[in-house]
């Protein structure tokens, strides 16, 4: 299927507009208005659905995010943002990811079944974009702050060991209360990290998936490593659940910076 069919196939797939049922019923039969009302019910139901417990947000339109994602890219890194048939589909599907575009839930982009309700994993080639992608869509949620909830917090796996090791016993309790439980994350450049060796060897990505996992709160990663590296350097327990844990995509060609 090429890229043209991708995008038609999700352009399709929009999500249904309530508002145009707030229109006077004028000369609608009982019938005709209890199909209205039921359609009316049945969106409000798939709109809960989406939601995570406990998570409230106010909606921006597919466009807006499109439209702010180039604007805070272009000016964050000084170079036009370069969308080609390789990368649109991608940079496409992630942007109804975060509008929380119904649409998502189905694309054939993803390695597993896809749902708004699980975080991202993002693989991919040194170098083609997918780290500036999602610190574009970092940015692009704290700038939305309060009225949207795309924000999430955004570090690396390296910076992650360096901080458990610098911690003290006492502050160790605070790093792993703050990563198990903070709403949203994104790691950058998973798979690279080593063994954080303070007191001992300890992968502290593994122990952080897992209980992030059994918390329910949202992850995103992106890596270079393939889905065979990920299990042979974190074990099949975490293998296991990354499918019911992430969107598992493949972010393909080459960097969309020039």
């Amino acid at each position: 299927m090429n890229s043209e069919n991708l995008i038609k196939q999700l352009s399709e797939s929009k999500r249904v507009d309530p508002g145009g049922y707030k229109k006077e019923f004028g000369d609608k039969t009982p019938e005709e208005i209890a199909a209205i009302e039921k359609r009316k019910s049945d969106y409000n139901k798939s709109i809960r659905n989406l939601k995570p417990a406990g998570e409230q947000y106010f909606p921006i339109s597919l466009n807006a995010v499109k439209k702010k994602f180039k604007n805070i890219f272009e000016r964050e890194y000084c170079t036009e943002l370069i969308i080609n048939d390789v990368n649109r589909p991608i940079l496409d599907l992630i942007s109804r990811y975060f509008a929380k575009d119904i649409s998502f839930n189905k694309t054939p982009l993803t390695a597993n079944i896809p749902n708004l309700n699980k975080g991202l994993l993002i693989t991919g080639k040194y170098g083609c974009g997918k780290t500036a992608m999602m610190n574009t869509f970092h940015l692009l949620g704290k700038e939305l702050m309060p009225n949207n909830f795309i924000w999430f917090v955004a570090t690396s796996t390296l910076e992650l060991v360096d901080e458990f090791e610098s911690a003290g016993n006492v502050s160790k309790e605070h790093f792993f209360k703050k990563y198990n439980n903070v709403r949203k994350i994104y790691f950058d450049d998973f798979g690279t990290e080593e063994h954080a060796s303070n007191y001992g060897k300890k992968n502290l990505m593994k122990d952080i998936l897992e209980k992030r996992y059994l918390n329910k709160k949202k992850t995103y990663l992106t890596t270079n490593l393939s889905l065979l590296e990920i299990k042979e350097k974190y074990g099949p327990r975490v293998f296991d659940r990354l499918q019911e844990q992430f969107n598992i995509l493949e972010f393909p060609g080459e960097s969309f910076r020039k």
